[in-house]
């Protein structure tokens, strides 16, 4: 849909060019690296056109839109209360209210006899092949192509589209979790499938807007690259900013690692390295996540990775100042020693007064 739209965009302009209808200006035409658009800047378009009896081309006016940020100076908003057209009354009231929020998340799916289930409301069957699926909601805007833009992931085989994600951030700079619900297809790639590059999610990482299960399923395939680096700097980017999903983040690389080709070792060899330069209490809070998925079972032996991780845990928790105890993190004393005595330090550390 995010290339969908461009595509639109740019037949929508052409098609008014040879009409003659063009407006005076365009309105959606950014104003920060981002794809932001500063509102009082929107504002002044839109009361030019106004002014000269135009009406903004449809896709313009609603990319417009999705570039606001989500908050305006009083006295714009005020300004936008003046406008009288169609398109000024619906531009004060987005200023006026913010942005919608969609409900995003991400839920690994697996088939059996024929039939598709989520994992996290039925036990998949031994060497089940799991596949993280994005869902996308938002209420009804009454704008077409926001609405599109902001509802349900539905194409998982885009084909050459995915070459244009680099575009992706700018068309919804306010709703990062949306855009990378949409990469998310192009995540375990296939060989028809263009993949997804660092600059996308480092794009995103510099836009705004909530970020939840979509972006940390995104970071977390950074970060279990046989080379992390692009993970960590991501990592370092959006713990600075004070918006790393840590929690999501723990759960999706561990949900990743346990159900997929990547290698846990991986993650925590870029995990370590994120807490080595200043992210350790970020890094913790993504490891206290990742250990109840990671932990095994019962009579299990435990997964490739996991004493290094429980291992890592021990050290940042103490880095962190970190206090609470972890709900089965002290092992039967029949589990691999090594493995028992990383759990009982970590425990240990973890309780003491």
């Amino acid at each position: 849909m995010p290339h969908r739209f461009v595509l639109r965009r740019c037949a929508e302009v052409l098609a008014a060019l040879k009409a003659g209808t063009l407006p005076p200006v365009l309105l959606a035409t950014p104003t920060g690296a981002t794809g932001h658009l500063d509102p009082a800047v929107f504002l002044t378009r839109l009361e030019t056109v106004e002014a000269a009896g135009a009406e903004p081309l449809p896709a313009d006016f609603q990319q417009a839109l999705l570039r606001l940020p989500g908050t305006a100076d009083p006295e714009v908003v005020a300004r936008a209360g003046r406008l009288t057209s169609e398109a000024g009354r619906r531009a004060a009231r987005r200023l006026a209210e913010g942005p919608v929020e969609p409900e995003t998340r991400v839920r690994w799916t697996f088939f059996e006899n024929e039939k598709s289930y989520h994992a996290d409301e039925r036990e998949p069957p031994p060497g089940a092949h799991l596949s993280p699926v994005p869902r996308v909601r938002t209420d009804p805007t009454g704008l077409p192509l926001v609405d599109e833009l902001l509802g349900e992931v539905r194409d998982h085989h885009w084909g050459e589209h995915g070459r244009y994600m680099t575009w992706w951030p700018a068309v919804l700079p306010s709703h990062r979790d949306v855009i990378a619900a949409r990469c998310l297809p192009h995540v375990l790639r296939s060989w028809d499938r263009p993949g997804v590059h660092a600059e996308y999610a480092e794009a995103l990482a510099a836009c705004d807007g909530p970020v939840g299960e979509p972006t940390a399923l995104l970071l977390a395939f950074f970060l279990v690259q046989a080379d992390p680096v692009h993970g960590v700097r991501l990592v370092l980017r959006m713990a600075a900013r004070g918006d790393l999903p840590a929690d999501a983040l723990g759960r999706q690389l561990a949900l990743l690692t346990g159900q997929t080709w990547v290698k846990l070792p991986h993650a925590v060899a870029g995990l370590e390295q994120a807490a080595a330069q200043g992210a350790h209490r970020e890094v913790w809070e993504v490891i206290r996540a990742a250990l109840p998925h990671v932990l095994p079972g019962p009579g299990k032996r435990p997964r490739p990775g996991a004493i290094d991780l429980v291992a890592l845990g021990a050290e940042v928790a103490r880095w962190a100042g970190a206090r609470g105890e972890i709900a089965g993190l002290v092992p039967p004393s029949r589990r691999s020693s090594e493995f028992g005595r990383q759990c009982r330090r970590l425990h240990d550390y973890l309780v003491r007064p």
